[in-house]
């Protein structure tokens, strides 16, 4: 719905706090990573792009409401009588955006489960990579001396620090790490869930207020 026309507020009836949206506008956007090993499919960043940008057009369209909710609450109420229709107008915009928000939830919750997945993949393929890079890792050292079976204290032990800490095993690990932290941190999905039922549950409020009598 396009934003609406409505007087300019006089300084005497200037709102001294501005209106809420009944929602909560606050969506978490996804980072866009196109690093190969977190397992991101195409068609995954690409629903995440839009994603991203839907949510800036939802943002965008609450601060327009506000703003015309403020001009129209701060005018003066003579003016608001000739202005009868603004009012439903406003209410209905903010229907329209709760709906949306509901949907923005859901599709949040969608992409969050295929990237966990993704990140699920990327990490097991860490860990084999990881054993990989210490097999390479201990054959090298094998190669120019050591023993691939000397124990402590024998000539051509090899110390598990050194292999442990070669840069390529260090570098995946830190990969590994990563994406362990990532997949154990539930704050966002808690706090969208939990915005999501809000949001849904003023809809069904405001539909049973509709419908009653």
């Amino acid at each position: 719905m396009a934003n609406l026309t409505l007087p300019n507020a006089p300084s005497q009836f200037a709102m001294k706090e501005r209106p809420k949206y009944a929602g909560n506008q606050t969506i978490f956007a996804f980072p866009i990573n196109e690093d190969k090993r977190w397992g991101f499919s195409k068609k995954l960043l690409a629903a995440v792009v839009a994603f991203n940008a839907a949510v800036v057009k939802f943002q965008a369209d609450v601060e327009a409401l506000l703003n015309d909710r403020e001009k129209y609450e701060a005018s003066d109420p003579i003016e608001q009588l000739n202005f009868a229709a603004v009012a439903p107008q406003l209410r209905m915009r903010e229907i329209e955006l709760l709906q949306r928000e509901v949907k923005l939830r859901d599709a949040w919750t969608e992409i969050d489960q295929e990237r966990r997945a993704a990140a699920t993949a990327a990490s097991q393929q860490a860990g084999q990579d990881i054993q990989r890079l210490r097999d390479d890792v201990r054959r090298r050292f094998v190669s120019i001396g050591f023993s691939d079976t000397a124990t402590a204290g024998q000539r051509g032990w090899i110390p598990p620090g050194h292999i442990l800490s070669h840069p390529l095993i260090r570098e995946q690990e830190e990969f590994a790490a990563a994406i362990h932290q990532r997949n154990n941190e539930r704050s966002q999905c808690q706090a969208n869930d939990a915005a999501r039922k809000r949001s849904h549950e003023i809809l069904t409020a405001l539909a049973k207020a509709a419908t009653r009598i």
